[in-house]
């Protein structure tokens, strides 16, 4: 198995975990974390359409982190 490979397996895999979450928090980092390595694979792999895809949900999941971090600290 080539390391690009492993590389998407882990993309995948940080998906998997990340329907297993149950607070939002860790679900959208777990989210820009699986989105960072689909970037990474599909550039490498020239699988453009996953680096396309990935590239738009970033910045949305970086908006939605840090407004659930503005809501938590609201309600402290």
């Amino acid at each position: 198995m080539r390391w690009l490979d492993l590389l998407g397996f882990a993309a995948a895999l940080a998906v998997l975990a990340g329907f297993c979450m149950n607070s939002i928090r860790p679900l959208r980092r777990l989210a820009l974390a699986s989105n960072v390595l689909f970037v990474l694979y599909g550039l490498l792999a020239h699988i453009y359409p996953v680096f396309v895809l990935h590239m738009i949900l970033m910045p949305i999941n970086l908006i939605k982190l840090h407004r659930a971090g503005a809501l938590k600290d609201e309600r402290d």
